[in-house]
């Protein structure tokens, strides 16, 4: 990076170099020199998205690790990749078929049925990612880097019916 400095109110080291820039604080970052930072971004940052975005955003398979997005109702899923079965509640993997885990699963909130709303469904995944989203961001040691990936995604957790605010973030203890 470009000249670091250190505040001794917070402990954070800064690149003045970017934070002139950028017209904001910038986190002194080692191994990208500041031109790479400025046109890639903070390649930290970008890691805590990836894996926000790879690991708790996309949904997948259990057993394949495809991606799904939708489906039709039934939360007995059958995989488009692999045919293997699970449930679209907790995301077990259950063989070829998922309708007896499903009318059981402690996630179903009608004990015995199967068939529910898209509603459903965003809600169960939006609670289940906002949990991750927050442990996984509670482990990034610096509050200016937990923020600037929350920012980051925020718009992004918005569309998925994700509620965290950035007063929570702010408010986690790494």
């Amino acid at each position: 990076g470009g000249a670091v400095v250190s505040c001794d109110q917070c402990s954070e080291n800064w690149c003045m170099s970017c934070s002139k820039e950028l017209s904001k604080a910038v986190v002194a970052h080692s191994g990208v020199n500041c031109e790479e930072y400025l046109a890639n971004g903070d390649p930290f940052v970008q890691k805590h998205k990836t894996k926000i975005y790879e690991e708790i955003l996309n949904l997948k398979c259990p057993s394949c690790k495809a991606v799904f997005g939708d489906f039709d109702g039934c939360f007995a899923l059958t995989c488009g990749t692999c045919k293997a079965g699970f449930c679209a509640f907790c995301l077990k993997a259950c063989g070829t078929d998922a309708h007896a885990h499903v009318r059981n699963c402690s996630l179903n909130p009608q004990k015995g049925g199967y068939f529910f709303s898209k509603d459903v469904f965003v809600r169960t995944h939006a609670k289940n990612r906002r949990d991750k989203i927050l442990r996984h961001l509670e482990k990034i040691k610096s509050e200016n880097m937990r923020l600037e990936v929350f920012d980051q995604i925020a718009s992004d957790l918005k569309d998925l019916s994700i509620q965290i605010n950035r007063e929570e973030v702010v408010n986690l203890k790494a």
